[in-house]
């Protein structure tokens, strides 16, 4: 993989209906060039958390990084903080994130967790989402645009300005 830092960066609006077999294509994407992933749980807003969170969250376990209550995660800075999850980009990981979701825009308190998002391995944000706002953004290097484009998913994720 080449170093995103040498490259220039795109930043690139995400359609939220991104659905079926586009959504495991934008996941394989996703977990191919970034090295995290992570969401938030939104339990102080919410007062619980469905027990399809609770599975999922125990069924990540074994590829939790670290979790941590802040008021800051990718795409989103709060005055109140939440718990934000932060997973190693394994498949088996991918996996269970398929069996809990088979769109985007459906990562929403409290049947979800919200806001995945994915981060590279030095650290930047690779994806970012603010669900409840229908908000996604991805950050490719041209040479990933062309990717994109290759998998037929550029119609989906589309350039906004260089950054």
């Amino acid at each position: 993989m080449e170093n995103p830092s040498e490259e220039n960066i795109l930043c690139c609006d995400i359609f939220p209906k991104i659905d079926g077999a586009n959504y495991v294509k934008l996941l394989d994407f996703c977990f191919d060039k970034s090295s995290l992933f992570c969401f938030v749980l939104r339990e102080r807003l919410e007062g619980f958390t469905s027990n399809d969170v609770k599975e999922l969250i125990e069924r990540l376990a074994p590829y939790l990084v670290i979790r941590e209550v802040v008021c800051k995660w990718p795409g989103t800075e709060t005055s109140e903080p939440h718990p934000v999850h932060y997973y190693r980009t394994e498949k088996a990981a991918k996996e269970h994130l398929l069996e809990y979701s088979s769109a985007l825009g459906v990562w929403l308190s409290p049947m979800r967790p919200e806001d995945l998002s994915f981060l590279r391995v030095n650290g930047r944000i690779f994806m970012e989402s603010v669900t409840h706002e229908h908000w996604f953004s991805m950050f490719p290097t041209e040479a990933e645009y062309q990717e994109l484009q290759k998998l037929k998913l550029s119609e989906l994720i589309v350039p906004s300005e260089e950054v």
